[in-house]
């Protein structure tokens, strides 16, 4: 496991877009990366906020491994929010 060069952040604005997975998908979301690893990236902006992905973030803290990313730009954001 290697660590990231920078911390991860949630936006709280962005955060509360995102709907809320019931335990159950949850724990089978978390179950998927443990067993296979984390198939799709977190995707953040270039202030290291995550836009997609707040839920495979918080599997892969809670087991311990370091998530793969992608960085995105947007014009605005206004477009970012649209995104999330």
């Amino acid at each position: 496991m290697t660590a990231l060069d920078f911390e991860i952040q949630t936006n709280p604005e962005y955060q509360k877009l995102v709907f809320e997975l019931s335990d159950n998908d949850y724990s089978s979301l978390k179950a998927s990366i443990r067993e296979y690893g984390q198939y799709n990236p977190v995707i953040l902006n270039y202030e290291h906020e995550v836009l997609d992905g707040h839920h495979r973030l918080r599997a892969c803290r809670e087991l311990g491994i370091v998530p793969s990313y992608e960085i995105k730009s947007f014009e605005s954001k206004l477009h970012e929010k649209l995104f999330v």
